[in-house]
C-alpha cells in the first residue's frame, strides 16, 4: 500500500501549545489568510518553479548554490495573493549535541512581507507537517526541527528560551552568537 503524501485532516497551522513563562513578545498566531502549500519530497515542480523564480526575483541565494537543488529541499511554500512570498527548505542532519536527526530549517521571506507572520506561519506548518512525515517514515529516525536564529527582527523574543507556538527551545549558540533551537517531535524516543 502506498504511504499517503499528505497528513489526515487536521489544523497543520495550530501552535504547538500556549504554555509558558510570560513572553518578551506577543504571542504568534499562524496568519490564515496565507495559503501554504507543502511540498516536502513531493515533488512539485509548480512549487519548485515558483521557488526558483522567487530566489532570482530577489537575489537571496548565495552563488554557489544551484537553485534547482535547493528547490529539492523545499518544506513549502507561502502564497499571498497568487504569489509566493515567502519559503522554506530544509536538510536533515544529525545535531551533536542532543545525538540526534532533524529537520535543520531555513526561511526566507519577501522583504515585502516581513511583518506578515509568513516565516512563523511556515515555522508552525513546517513542526506540525514534518512530525507527521517522520511517523510516516519512521526508519528516517526523525527528531524535530532545529534552526539558526539569523534574523535581527527576532532580537527581542530572542530573551525567551522556549517558543511555545513553534516548540523551539534554546539549546545552545554559534560561534557568532546566533541562537541554535530545537523542538522535538512528541512520538521520538532514542533506541
Amino acid at each position: 500500500m502506498a504511504k499517503p503524501t499528505t497528513p489526515p485532516a487536521g489544523d497543520l497551522l495550530a501552535p504547538l501549545n500556549s504554555w509558558g513563562p510570560p513572553r518578551n513578545r506577543p504571542e504568534i498566531h499562524a496568519d490564515r489568510t496565507l495559503e501554504i502549500r507543502p511540498g516536502w519530497r513531493l515533488e512539485d515542480p509548480g512549487l519548485e518553479a515558483d521557488a526558483i523564480d522567487y530566489w532570482r526575483r530577489l537575489g537571496n541565494l548565495p552563488k554557489a548554490i544551484d537553485p534547482a537543488l535547493r528547490a529539492k529541499e523545499l518544506v513549502a511554500g507561502c502564497y499571498k495573493d497568487g504569489r509566493l512570498i515567502a519559503v522554506q527548505t530544509a536538510i536533515l542532519q544529525v545535531a551533536a549535541l542532543v545525538r540526534a536527526r532533524f529537520a535543520l530549517l531555513r526561511v526566507s521571506t519577501d522583504p515585502a512581507y516581513r511583518r506578515s507572520h509568513a516565516a512563523s506561519t511556515l515555522t508552525i506548518f513546517a513542526r506540525n507537517y514534518l512530525e507527521w512525515w517522520a511517523q510516516e517514515n519512521p526508519d528516517e529516525r526523525l527528531a524535530g526541527i532545529a534552526g539558526v536564529v539569523e534574523a535581527p527582527m527576532l532580537a527581542d523574543g530572542q530573551r525567551d528560551p522556549y517558543w511555545a507556538e513553534s516548540g523551539l527551545g534554546l539549546i545552545g549558540f554559534q560561534p557568532d552568537g546566533s541562537q541554535v533551537r530545537v523542538s522535538w517531535f512528541r512520538h521520538f524516543r532514542f533506541e
